[in-house]
């Protein structure tokens, strides 16, 4: 008898792209890290193992061989659901506790729950969870609590910044703060990449207030290419595509001057994106502006 989560590739766990849809892959990570087996079962037909079980691995799943199941139906349009239910049905003969199955199709949902299955709409739970933390961030801000309770912050960590990282451990990441992410990352990489102290967690001086401070703001700061994967998320989270350094600048701007920094960057972000809302009579910051905005400053 096992404890399993049950996910379906296509439009569930796997874009049409070949991406991962991260809040399901984030739910199944977080799963095998409390030590549930996780399970495959896909219409996806049988001669595309090779081709998934790679996938799986580059994205951090491990499944077993024989946990990837694959359908061996003659194509048809109900042969997705009847090998799923087919399926199922042996893992339940078989013992298995399905924890929870994530499912895009309707019909499908619907035959796993007569089966007695909690059956997780991948559609709307994306939705839901659209802007939590991934795992990679909150395992990343667990990582930085530890060390600022080592007292290996240095003296300059704001009370705000831990507070903030509690939540992100959570998985509770404020749409303020996904912009805040995004600047900050792109303003301060340069403090642990390339830095040894701060980028080698071999070295007898690793951690210094550099790698910390990343840490509490999502980023494992020894892994190549973390910082781009952060700042991508946070855009894709908010649903903005304004360059990060450019939202960094205007938040220094705003502390420049002692004023309220989230109140500058909507004001800058409502002009940016056109928005009815924008201030006609705010130019602070339209110099930041792309070339062919109509309200970039001369």
């Amino acid at each position: 008898m096992r404890d399993i989560v049950v996910s379906d590739l296509d439009d569930t766990l796997v874009a049409s792209n070949g991406d991962p849809i991260q809040p399901i892959l984030d739910e199944l990570l977080e799963k095998e890290a409390d030590g549930y087996a996780i399970v495959i079962v896909s219409g996806r037909q049988l001669d595309r193992f090779d081709e998934t079980k790679q996938w799986l691995a580059d994205n951090g799943l491990n499944v077993l061989d024989e946990d990837i199941h694959l359908s061996d139906f003659p194509p048809g349009p109900n042969a997705s659901r009847e090998f799923k239910l087919y399926k199922a049905q042996l893992l339940l003969d078989a013992g298995d506790v399905i924890d929870e199955w994530f499912e895009n199709d309707p019909d499908t949902i619907i035959a796993l729950q007569d089966l007695g299955i909690e059956v997780k709409d991948a559609a709307s739970y994306r939705a839901k969870r659209a802007t939590d933390a991934p795992t990679y961030m909150r395992r990343a801000a667990e990582v930085g609590l530890k060390y600022w309770a080592d007292g290996k912050a240095g003296d300059g960590l704001r009370p705000a910044t831990v507070r903030e990282a509690r939540a992100m451990a959570r998985g509770q990441v404020s749409d303020d703060k996904w912009v805040r992410v995004a600047a900050w990352v792109a303003r301060h990489r340069g403090d642990w990449e390339g830095v040894p102290q701060n980028s080698d967690p071999s070295r007898d001086d690793f951690p210094g207030a550099g790698a910390v401070a990343a840490y509490l703001w999502g980023v494992d700061p020894t892994i190549n290419g973390q910082a781009d994967k952060v700042i991508a998320f946070a855009q894709r989270a908010t649903g903005v595509r304004v360059d990060a350094r450019a939202l960094d600048i205007v938040i220094r701007r705003a502390e420049a001057v002692g004023t309220d920094a989230h109140e500058r960057v909507q004001r800058f972000l409502a002009i940016w994106e056109g928005r009815t809302d924008a201030d006609p009579a705010w130019t602070a910051d339209n110099d930041l502006l792309p070339v062919t905005h109509p309200r970039r400053a001369k």
